[in-house]
């Protein structure tokens, strides 16, 4: 089931508890939507009315059809299923297909800012996002290198451990900036995973 990105812009009300917060997200023709609900349904993150505003949420849709495009592809979406509070009437809407996501569970070895060793399951394969140590810079690398898990890899060992990273040969498929890649909340649960689209 894809998600949809959205934009939590401020702090509705303590009740229902864990609260209310509004989210807003643009349409194919650039308009702007709100959606109002219980944090939940959009971040892990502990809001509260004196968070800091905006931070980046997901929401759960259907798309109901798909409109590709040489120049920009497109979605109808349905979220009717999922949130019962927005400030129009409509509850599907045509967006840009580049706004969905696949945000998906994945395990990490070690963290820093982020975590720099990062493994999940996309399109039937096994992925490693590996962002290095670089000792002539004293710093961590700035872009994950992407690998490919072989399914003949011995899984006796984690897959983000010292051990397994040692003894597996794995080739590298490509690079992508960390600063591209969508976390949940806690940077440590769920990760957008339609970023591999390109090299998968």
């Amino acid at each position: 089931m894809p998600d949809l990105r959205v934009q939590i812009v401020r702090f509705v009300d303590e009740e229902p508890q864990p609260g209310i917060v509004e989210s807003q997200f643009r349409d194919a023709q650039g308009k702007v939507h709100s959606i109002i609900d219980k944090i939940p349904l959009f971040t892990t993150a502990h809001l509260w009315s004196d968070s800091h505003y905006p931070q980046l949420g997901f929401i759960e849709c259907r798309v109901l059809e798909r409109f590709p495009s040489a120049t920009e592809n497109l979605a109808r979406i349905t979220i009717e299923n999922y949130h019962v509070e927005w400030t129009n009437e409509c509850s599907e809407f045509l967006i840009s297909e580049a706004e969905l996501c696949e945000m998906t569970p994945f395990s990490y070895g070690w963290f820093w800012d982020v975590p720099r060793c990062v493994t999940f399951e996309y399109k039937g394969k096994r992925f490693l996002l590996l962002s290095a140590f670089d000792e002539d810079l004293d710093e961590y690398q700035t872009e994950y290198s992407v690998y490919v898990v072989p399914e003949s890899a011995d899984n006796s060992s984690p897959v983000c451990s010292p051990e397994f990273l040692n003894k597996t040969p794995m080739s590298c498929i490509g690079q992508i900036p960390i600063e591209q890649v969508a976390f949940d909340s806690t940077k440590r649960k769920k990760i957008d995973a339609s970023i591999l689209h390109r090299l998968a």
